[in-house]
């Protein structure tokens, strides 16, 4: 896998809110890209260009209306330092964050969209 940091984010609205995420990442030096909607059938390894995944299509299906931040190549003191600059820089939290994984590179971004609901619901308590 790839160890270059990168986020994608997905679905961070309104643009001024989505403006303030890519800014602090380009302060920090953080690769990122926006990843549209019709995208979403595509696996997060292909999503963040690594090497063995074909490029990403654009696939229509059913939007996902939720929003995530996925986080990719960070060192637990990066990704640390990451939090806490969202945090000071006062920007709006994304609830459904996730780190990719040896395993979750190959899911397809709704697929991780369902799990990281799923899991959110679970932890507020809700259903």
């Amino acid at each position: 896998m790839n160890h270059t940091e990168h986020v994608l984010l997905f679905n961070l609205n309104p643009q001024d809110r989505l403006a303030g995420y890519t800014d602090l990442l380009s302060r920090l030096g953080i690769a990122w890209t926006v990843i549209d909607p019709s995208l979403c059938e595509n696996t997060l390894g292909s999503l963040l260009g690594l090497s063995g995944y074909p490029a990403p299509e654009q696939v229509s299906s059913d939007p996902l209306p939720g929003e995530m931040l996925i986080l990719s190549g960070f060192s637990d003191l990066r990704l640390d330092t990451l939090l806490k600059s969202i945090r000071k820089a006062c920007l709006q939290p994304v609830a459904l964050k996730a780190v990719v994984t040896q395993t979750n590179v190959n899911w397809p971004l709704k697929t991780l969209y369902g799990h990281l609901l799923l899991e959110h619901m679970q932890m507020t308590g809700r259903s």
